[in-house]
C-alpha cells in the first residue's frame, strides 16, 4: 500500500505534521534479483532479519510522537517500537483467514500459516488498529476480539484523480486498445485470484450476448485469462470479442471506464473494492457484487446483485444498453457516492486518530 502512505504522507504535511518513511532497503535482496530461484527468500531476510534492527534504532533516534504501520502485514515490527504510541492499518484479512482455512479454493503452505499467526499476533498488540471497511473490521474482530474496543473504520480516499473525460479524449485513447467509437464494450478490472470470480463474469457475459442484438467486446484489465477460461469463451463463441489489456497507465484507464458500457464486478469477496469506485468516479454505472464490503462502499451508487444470479446480471446491463433515463440515474448516483472517498478526508480522520492516541499515551491510559 505505498500510494496509501504516500497519500496520507501528502496530506499531513499539508497541515504541517512532520513525517518520516522507513522502508526495508534491499541488501540480500539485491543479490537475489541475479539468482530467481532464491530471490523471494533473500528479500525475506532484509524483510525480517535486517530490518527490524534498522526500524528500532531509526525510532531511538527520532522518538515519534506515533507509529503508523501503513499496512497489517508489517504488523510484525510492532515488538520493535518501544517509545510512543503505534497505530496499524488493515485493508483487509484475507491472507490471515486463507492461512486459516476459512476459503477451501486457497491452499497455503506452512510458512504462509506461521506468518499469518505473528501478522495477527502483531495486530492485537496495537495501541490500535483502523480497518479499510467496516466489513474488514468484523472479520479482524470476529478472530481478535480483544479488538473491538480499539479498532475502528477509515474509507479511503482517492490517491489519484479519477474523473469522467470527454467523449472525444476517451475515444482516441482506447483506439489504440483496438476499441473503435461505435464499439459498445463491458469492462472488468481485477487480477485472477478466485474471489474475483472471472469465471462466474464469463458466464454473466455469455447470458448478456444471449439477450443482445449486435455485437459487444469484453475489455479485461489485467493478467490473461486461464486455460479453463479461454476454453469456455470459445465453446460459448465470444473469444474473439473478448479484449485484455495489461499495465495500463491510469490515463488509459480512465478512458476506459469513462466509455464503457459498465463495469460488471461479480467478486466473492472484497476487503474494500477500488475499481467500482474508480468507475463511478468516472461516469460509469457499476452491477457488481454486494458481498464483502462492496454493498458498504458502494451503497446505493450501484446496482448490486448476487453473484450466482448471472440472469439477474445480463438483465440489468441490457437495460442500461436500452434505457438511458436508467443509466442517467446509475451514473449520477454513482459519481455522488464517489465524492464520499476524498483524501483529504482520509487524511484528517487520521490525524484525529493520532492525536487522540497521542493524548491517550500522555495520560497514561
Amino acid at each position: 500500500m505505498i500510494g496509501f502512505a504516500r497519500m496520507l504522507r501528502s496530506g499531513l504535511e499539508e497541515i504541517n505534521g512532520q513525517v518520516e518513511e522507513i522502508w526495508p532497503h534491499p541488501v540480500f535482496g539485491k543479490i537475489g534479483r541475479c539468482i530467481p530461484k532464491v530471490g523471494k527468500w533473500l528479500a525475506y531476510a532484509d524483510k525480517y532479519l535486517i530490518f527490524p534492527k534498522a526500524l528500532r534504532r531509526r525510532l531511538n533516534e527520532v522518538s515519534p510522537d506515533i507509529t503508523h504501520i501503513c499496512d497489517h502485514s508489517n504488523s510484525v515490527y510492532l515488538p520493535y517500537i518501544a517509545k510512543g504510541s503505534h497505530l496499524v492499518t488493515c485493508h483487509d484479512i484475507m491472507a490471515i483467514r486463507s492461512a486459516r482455512g476459512h476459503f477451501p479454493q486457497v491452499k497455503v503452505g506452512s510458512l504462509g500459516r506461521k506468518l499469518q499467526v505473528r501478522i495477527l499476533s502483531g495486530l492485537k498488540q496495537s495501541d490500535h488498529v483502523t480497518c479499510d471497511s467496516e466489513n474488514s473490521r468484523q472479520d479482524l474482530v470476529s478472530l481478535a476480539p480483544c479488538l473491538e474496543g480499539k479498532s475502528d473504520v477509515v474509507h479511503l480516499g482517492f490517491n489519484q484523480p479519477m474523473t469522467p473525460m470527454t467523449k472525444e479524449t476517451a475515444t482516441s485513447i482506447i483506439a489504440a486498445l483496438g476499441i473503435s467509437e461505435k464499439e459498445q464494450f463491458l469492462l472488468h478490472v481485477g487480477n485472477d485470484a478466485w474471489y474475483k470470480n472471472r469465471m462466474g463474469l464469463l458466464q454473466i457475459f455469455s447470458s448478456f450476448r444471449r439477450k443482445r442484438e449486435g455485437q459487444i467486446k469484453l475489455v479485461l484489465v489485467g493478467p490473461p485469462l486461464s486455460e479453463n477460461q479461454c476454453a469456455f469463451a470459445k465453446k460459448e463463441g465470444f473469444h474473439k470479442d473478448i479484449i485484455q489489456v495489461a499495465d495500463i497507465t491510469d490515463e488509459v484507464l480512465r478512458a476506459l471506464y469513462s466509455s464503457a458500457l459498465a463495469l460488471v464486478f461479480p467478486s466473492l469477496y472484497e476487503g474494500f473494492g477500488w475499481p467500482p469506485l474508480e468507475a463511478q468516479a468516472c461516469g460509469c454505472p457499476v452491477v457488481a457484487s454486494p458481498l464483502g464490503s462492496l454493498s458498504e462502499i458502494l451503497e446505493e451508487g450501484g446496482v448490486l446483485i448476487d453473484p450466482e444470479n448471472k440472469e439477474g446480471y445480463a438483465d440489468t446491463i441490457n437495460r442500461l444498453a436500452e434505457d438511458r433515463e436508467f443509466r442517467k440515474v446509475e451514473i449520477k448516483r454513482g459519481l455522488s457516492n464517489a465524492e464520499r472517498f476524498d483524501a483529504k478526508r482520509t487524511v484528517y480522520e487520521y490525524h484525529s486518530i493520532y492525536e487522540k492516541l497521542i493524548g491517550r499515551k500522555l495520560a497514561g491510559a
